[in-house]
C-alpha cells in the first residue's frame, strides 16, 4: 500500500513466467511516474516521478524476485481495475549496486 492518499493505493511486483516483471496499481498517481530505481542492497523498488522526485515510498522486494530485477531493463506498469488491465506503461528499471 502506498500512503499519502486519501484511500492507500494497492502497488504489487509480479515476476512473469518468462521472467518480464510488472507491477500493478489499482489507481493513478498524484504524478507522473518516470522510472523505477531498484537498491540490491535495500531489497527495495523505489519510484521515481516525472519531476525527478523521488517518492517517499518504496516496494520491499523479496530476493528471489530480485534476481530476475538485476537482469531486467523496463518494468511494466499496469493500471488494474476490477481484474483487468486499463493502461500499460513501460518504464526504465536503474540497479543500484553499492
Amino acid at each position: 500500500m502506498v500512503a499519502g492518499y486519501d484511500t492507500p493505493v494497492h502497488v504489487e511486483l509480479v515476476i512473469g513466467d518468462s521472467g518480464t516483471a510488472y507491477v500493478t496499481y489499482d489507481r493513478p498517481f498524484n504524478k507522473p511516474l518516470s522510472w523505477f530505481e531498484y537498491d540490491l542492497n535495500k531489497d527495495s523498488l523505489e519510484f521515481v516521478m516525472e519531476d525527478g522526485e523521488q517518492r517517499n515510498f518504496g516496494i520491499p522486494v523479496n530476493r528471489e524476485l530480485g534476481k530476475y530485477l538485476q537482469n531486467t531493463q523496463l518494468i511494466s506498469f499496469v493500471l488494474m481495475n476490477d481484474n483487468r488491465i486499463q493502461d500499460t506503461t513501460d518504464l526504465p528499471l536503474i540497479i543500484h549496486r553499492d
